[in-house]
């Protein structure tokens, strides 16, 4: 039932009507500038898509469409949790969400930047992964600082490819219990169970920012031909906003540090109003800055995913099939053996054959032709086996290794076939 007279109460949320009419000309504004601002980040989000399409190699343009994409999202988020105060907490569960797994990409897209793990860990082979960083240890000054390895770059890794994870189970537990009635946002008594899923909430995304954090460390100094450390830095401000801000104003929220504005609008309400306000503003400079940032001809070509000096054992595999048993002398020499140094190949030399474009065979062991070397000889002193076929314009013999042959493309055997 809605508010009468000038008595607040503090746990009713407005319908749109309702809400539209207490914030009068306010609330228009807000639209209209949410609305621009919206509108806007899709066009440079379009933008984006089409030049990252002709100006990116493929395996970026997945990364960066998701990364680009997240602004918008969360600017269309903000606005309809302002027109719907209802469906603010499920509009903030859908943005943070998809703001995670954009997040992720951005992981993956630092691996690519170096060409692949084996690359990133050859380039980074020696260094130290520094664990002094913030926001979570930048004064654990007791902590080692361990060589770069697979184990030590994947646990990094992990760490930030948790958070899509744990911040979508977060907010699967908020909204089934907000929807039972049995937390309340904001709440720090340890009696509330909103006071332990916040704890849960800032180890989740303090561990992505320190793993973000720890990345942009031992990897900027080799990506700076990406802009690396702007890009990272993009991101990490993007999941402290978002998360400290969401954290701070709840608190405040549920404590009535914000005015209540009789009848439709109380404490809640009015942080809900303040705090997608303010998500709009910061989703149009973070936005424009990664457009900016991204919107370059960085990701053009496709670093080597091999290590210098190395082959793909892909590649060793395929030229000994074709090659068969031969020499290290022969390897060293080429990649593509001669017919004529393997046993067992079917593409003979062509030099041999008086008049024949096609090659000689008698010298590959195990070739599955007979010999050919005096063939022409053979055929005049008769001593190759033929048959005649009686033709309408007259008898022919014919003789069967002429044919084998001739199926071969030695179309001047048939020369000697003729009678």
């Amino acid at each position: 039932m809605a508010m009468r007279g000038t008595k607040c109460n503090y746990t009713y949320v407005p319908t749109s009507e309702e809400y539209m009419e207490a914030l009068g000309a306010y609330g228009s504004s807000v639209l209209i500038i949410g609305g621009l601002i919206t509108v806007g980040l899709y066009i440079l989000f379009f933008e984006q898509v089409l030049f990252t399409h002709v100006n990116a190699h493929r395996v970026f343009r997945r990364h960066i469409f998701w990364i680009a994409s997240v602004y918008p999202l969360m600017s269309l988020m903000s606005v309809i949790a302002l027109i719907v105060p209802r469906a603010n907490n499920i509009c903030t569960a859908v943005k943070v969400t998809y703001m995670s797994i954009g997040i992720s990409h951005f992981t993956d897209l630092t691996q690519l930047m170096f060409g692949s793990e084996e690359v990133m860990l050859d380039r980074t082979k020696g260094e130290r992964v520094n664990l002094q960083v913030g926001p979570l240890c930048c004064c654990c000054v007791c902590l080692p600082s361990p060589i770069v390895s697979k184990f030590s770059l994947r646990l990094v890794i992990l760490l930030s490819d948790q958070l899509p994870f744990t911040q979508a189970l977060y907010y699967f537990l908020v909204l089934i219990l907000l929807s039972a009635n049995n937390i309340t946002l904001g709440s720090i008594e340890p009696t509330d169970a909103s006071f332990y899923l916040s704890l849960f909430n800032i180890a989740s995304f303090l561990s992505g920012v320190y793993a973000l954090n720890i990345l942009s460390y031992f990897s900027g100094g080799h990506l700076e031909h990406y802009s690396y450390r702007a890009k990272s830095f993009s991101m990490k401000t993007l999941v402290l906003i978002t998360n400290m801000q969401g954290l701070a104003f709840d608190i405040m929220g549920n404590y009535n540090v914000f005015p209540c504005i009789p009848p439709y609008v109380p404490p809640q309400v009015y942080k809900q109003t303040a705090e997608n306000s303010l998500y709009l503003l910061e989703m149009m400079v973070l936005g424009s800055y990664t457009f900016w940032h991204y919107h370059n001809q960085q990701f053009l070509i496709r670093p080597s995913r091999r290590v210098a000096g190395s082959s793909s054992i892909s590649d060793a595999r395929r030229r000994e099939s074709v090659g068969g048993s031969r020499s290290s002398t022969s390897t060293q020499s080429f990649n593509r053996p001669q017919a004529d140094q393997i046993s067992g190949s079917y593409r003979p030399q062509a030099d041999q054959i008086p008049g024949s474009d096609r090659p000689q065979v008698d010298q590959i062991e195990g070739f599955y032709r007979p010999q050919v070397k005096g063939f022409a000889d053979l055929l005049e002193a008769g001593e190759m086996p033929s048959f005649v076929v009686t033709t309408s314009t007259g008898r022919i013999s014919v003789y069967p290794w002429a044919i084998g042959l001739a199926s071969c493309g030695n179309h001047d055997v048939w020369r000697h076939t003729s009678m």
